[in-house]
């Protein structure tokens, strides 16, 4: 006997109970990549609650107090989608994942100071093909139009070439 539930307005079917609790999971996962959170907060109809973290305000005080690698680690994520760590690494000069961390670290301690989570900023999806582990980092769409509204990196950009000239 096939197992309905709804998410999103949406209607899902599994065979087992298993299946319905991975598709429930994956769902959820996908809802967090996309900027929506809290797992115990769900509609009747399996809609997720959506909890916005960012606008320019909040942006604008996050990027007053990060460093230049932790900035262009932003920058580098910007208007892509699942960038591997891999790319990241090498677009930022790092040598290794434990240098990615440390930088991942800091960034973690400039949300902390404005009650956020790394989570809230950006996602990781861990992929494998046979033993070989893929971190892929997307960030959170509010945060992107938060960006675009205070005109960050274009803008930005533009400034600090002139102030150069």
């Amino acid at each position: 006997m096939a197992i309905e539930f709804k998410h999103r307005s949406k209607t899902y079917r599994a065979d087992t109970a298993e299946e319905a609790a991975a598709l429930t999971k994956l769902l959820r996962e996908q809802d967090r990549a996309e900027g929506i959170y809290d797992d115990d907060n769900y509609t009747e109809d399996g809609d997720p609650v959506y909890r916005k973290v960012w606008d320019v305000d909040t942006f604008m005080e996050l990027m007053r107090n990060l460093g230049d690698l932790q900035r262009n680690f932003l920058k580098h994520l910007f208007s892509k989608y699942e960038v591997p760590s891999t790319a990241v690494r090498k677009a930022l000069g790092l040598e290794s994942e434990v240098a990615l961390a440390g930088v991942l670290s800091g960034l973690s301690k400039q949300l902390k100071s404005l009650n956020l989570g790394s989570g809230d900023l950006y996602s990781v999806a861990v992929k494998w093909s046979g033993k070989q582990k893929k971190r892929l980092f997307t960030l959170n769409p509010d945060f992107q139009t938060s960006a675009i509204e205070a005109g960050w990196p274009d803008e930005w950009e533009k400034r600090k070439n002139s102030k150069r000239a």
